[in-house]
C-alpha cells in the first residue's frame, strides 16, 4: 500500500512539473496562436512587427574586441522570464557569446513587442489582452523571429556609419 502511495505521488508530482514547464508553456502558446490565426487565414510568417522598440545596451557601432569582431554564430537569442515554474516571457535577450564572456547587446521586453495584425484583433474586440500577451509571447519566442532579431543585431554591430559623417563635415 505504501509503495502505491509513493508511485502515485511520484506520477503526479512528474505530470505537475511537465505542466508547469517551459516546454509545456510554450506548446500551449503555439497552440492557442495557431488556432487564432488559423481562423483569420494568417500564418505567424505573413506578421509584421518592428525592430524599433529594441533597447540596446552599448552603443554601436562599438570597438570592444568581441562586440566588433563578432561572428554571426557568436549571436544567441535567449529568452527571459519571470520564474521556471509558472513561467511568464519577459523578453528577449541578444547577446554575444564567446567561449570566456558574454555581452549583453540588446533587449526586447514583451510589452514593447507589438505586431500591427494583433493590435488591429485587440482594437477590434476579437482577442482579449491575456490572448494578445500569450500570442505575442509565442511569436517572440518562434526561431523564425528569434533569428531575425538576432540578424538586426548583426547589421548594427556591422554597420559603417563613416560615411554618414561624411555627409556633414563643414569646413571651418
Amino acid at each position: 500500500m505504501n509503495v502505491l502511495i509513493i508511485v502515485m505521488m511520484f506520477i503526479l508530482a512528474s505530470i505537475s512539473l511537465i505542466m508547469l514547464s517551459r516546454p509545456f508553456m510554450y506548446y500551449v502558446l503555439k497552440w492557442k496562436t495557431e488556432n487564432k490565426l488559423t481562423k483569420h487565414n494568417k500564418k505567424l510568417t505573413e506578421l509584421h512587427f518592428s525592430y524599433e522598440e529594441m533597447t540596446y545596451f552599448v552603443s554601436l557601432p562599438n570597438s570592444t574586441p568581441l562586440i566588433k569582431e563578432a561572428k554571426r554564430e557568436q549571436l544567441k537569442a535567449v529568452p527571459d522570464f519571470t520564474s521556471f515554474i509558472f513561467p511568464k516571457v519577459k523578453g528577449l535577450k541578444m547577446q554575444v557569446q564567446s567561449e570566456e564572456d558574454q555581452i549583453l547587446i540588446a533587449y526586447i521586453s514583451i510589452d514593447q513587442f507589438r505586431l500591427p495584425f494583433f493590435d488591429r484583433l485587440l482594437h477590434d474586440k476579437k482577442m482579449n489582452e491575456r490572448q494578445y500577451y500569450e500570442m505575442s509571447a509565442y511569436t517572440l519566442l518562434h526561431p523564425n523571429t528569434k533569428k531575425l532579431f538576432l540578424d538586426e543585431v548583426y547589421r548594427q554591430i556591422h554597420r559603417n556609419d563613416s560615411n554618414l559623417f561624411d555627409q556633414y563635415k563643414v569646413n571651418i
